[in-house]
């Protein structure tokens, strides 16, 4: 069932997988909200930024993973305007705040600079005080119109300080309520992708895994990207049910049920970007065998400020229960919704092959598999079936967080981006590529490899061991140098490229 508001910038969109409730019992429905912000205007105001910066410089991040935070952390502070606010916080096991928030004018730019180019790596972990110094400079700092967000990158597990995840997601939300979002970006093999993606979750912020440092300038570019691309801000759904009724999100979004009232905070959305949020919904039941109509509002605001609300409803018919079991649920409401559950529990499963139940992690993969059985496809089978037997088996710090990235990127209705080392020279155009050495080869028709199958963005594609009797082997000794995996055009003409030969990166 959908129900659409006429000649409003935002639209909301409901579907239920039946539009229906069995009369005689109470009943389970899935529901489907699909959002879609106000596009960009060409003479849309400028909603000013206050940002914070928190760097973590702590033993660790020395070398190049530092320089290449430092070359982020000016990228973004360069495409920042003079009305726009921003704050330096490094942290070791000390927190030292370099650059309190300030309006970024030529000379601030410059002092930024300064303060970067003198910056070495310390000591240990003190993310939270890190953390809670930046969204301190960002509290200073609110207006009645800023878009207000940390942004905290960390290579390894918090050792000094606050370190349980239910702890700081508490903190999160109360910043939250202030309108503080925090982004977590988390580099190499070392730190709690759990932590960084529930700090992220509760105060409507995103969560990056960066898998080389060559990819810190370009995800803090996209972060900003996003940022200054926001059309609405501090989204909330709000939906009225009935005391009995049971309400399950998926995709751990924040939020809040006080009596007949639960809030979803979605954070922002950024220019006619669509986000779908699934409820389950238990207890459903008709009064008196009338319909049950479930009431919701969403609002947010806009960058003039004005507030966006649209207030709709759902509502379900009761009918006979051999009437309802008679009816089929919406197929694509129920594919939809299984891929990010399927997504959804897959993080609880990295959570607990992490903490080594391995057994356990394997087992709720398979239960949520047989769960969503009639709703998925044969490749969305066998990439979980695969899940299972790699998680009872263990996972390695590298593959987890890909795993995991991979998973919240998709539970988020978000597009899947890699940026991995390239390097152009005479001997061809090879990036690395999760611990594979590969050729990129518009030229070639048939990729293949020295194994059968390459799992890569999702996918497992299988790889030919030769094509025109040369293999990677005699690849490898003709150009000196390793090959894996030869990359041909049957893949490329699936994914998107972009190449930075400047920077050394293809994403």
């Amino acid at each position: 069932m959908k129900e659409n508001q006429p000649n409003q910038l935002l639209r909301v969109n409901l579907q239920a997988d039946k539009p229906v409730i069995p009369s005689g019992r109470a009943g389970e429905r899935i529901l489907e909200i699909n959002l879609t912000a106000p596009p960009a205007l060409d003479d849309k105001p400028h909603i000013p930024l206050n940002l914070s910066l928190v760097l973590d410089r702590s033993g660790s991040m020395h070398g190049e993973k530092l320089r290449y935070v430092k070359e982020a952390a000016l990228h973004v502070i360069g495409l920042m305007r003079e009305e726009d606010r921003a704050a330096l916080v490094v942290y070791d096991d000390k927190v030292q705040v370099l650059m309190g928030s300030g309006y970024l004018t030529s000379q601030v730019k410059n002092e930024w600079r300064s303060k970067l180019s003198q910056l070495q790596s310390g000591a240990s972990t003190f993310l939270y005080g890190g953390w809670l110094a930046g969204c301190r400079q960002v509290a200073e700092a609110v207006g009645d119109n800023t878009f207000n967000r940390t942004l905290l990158l960390t290579d390894g597990l918090a050792n000094v300080g606050v370190r349980d995840p239910g702890a700081l997601a508490v903190h999160a939300q109360e910043l939250f309520l202030r309108g503080i979002s925090t982004s977590c970006f988390g580099v190499g093999e070392d730190y709690d992708e759990h932590l960084l993606e529930a700090m992220a979750n509760h105060v409507g912020g995103s969560f990056h895994f960066l898998e080389t440092v060559h990819a810190i300038p370009l995800v803090f570019e996209r972060e900003f990207t996003e940022i200054v691309n926001v059309t609405l801000k501090d989204v909330k759904i709000t939906l009225t049910l009935p005391p009995s009724v049971v309400a399950l999100v998926s995709a751990g979004w924040h939020l809040n049920r006080q009596g007949d009232q639960m809030t979803i905070s979605l954070g922002s959305l950024t220019a006619d970007q669509t986000q779908s949020v699934y409820l389950r919904l238990s207890n459903l039941a008709s009064n008196g065998g009338r319909p049950l109509e479930i009431p919701l509002t969403v609002t947010g605001i806009g960058p003039d400020q004005a507030e966006h609300r649209i207030s709709t409803s759902i509502t379900f018919k009761p009918v006979t229960e051999a009437e309802e079991a008679s009816l089929s649920p919406d197929k694509e409401v129920m594919a939809r919704f299984a891929a990010v559950d399927l997504s959804d529990k897959a993080r609880e499963a990295l959570k607990l092959e992490r903490a080594g139940d391995r057994i356990g992690s394997s087992n709720l993969i398979q239960s949520s598999l047989l769960q969503h059985e009639p709703h998925i496809s044969d490749q969305t089978r066998d990439k979980y079936t695969r899940y299972s037997e790699q998680f009872s088996l263990g996972l390695d710090k590298v593959e987890r967080k890909r795993r995991h990235y991979q998973e919240y990127q998709a539970m988020r209705n978000r597009q899947a981006i890699r940026d991995y080392r390239l390097a152009i020279g005479h001997r061809g155009m090879f990036a690395q590529i999760e611990d594979q050495s590969v050729l990129i080869d518009t030229a070639a028709p048939l990729s293949i490899g020295l194994q059968a199958e390459w799992a890569f963005m999702d996918r497992h594609y299988p790889l030919a061991q030769e094509h025109g009797g040369i293999t990677p082997e005699d690849l490898s000794n003709l150009l000196g140098k390793p090959v894996d995996i030869v990359l041909g055009m049957d893949i490329l003409r699936e994914l998107y490229l972009r190449l930075d030969p400047q920077r050394g990166v293809i994403t």
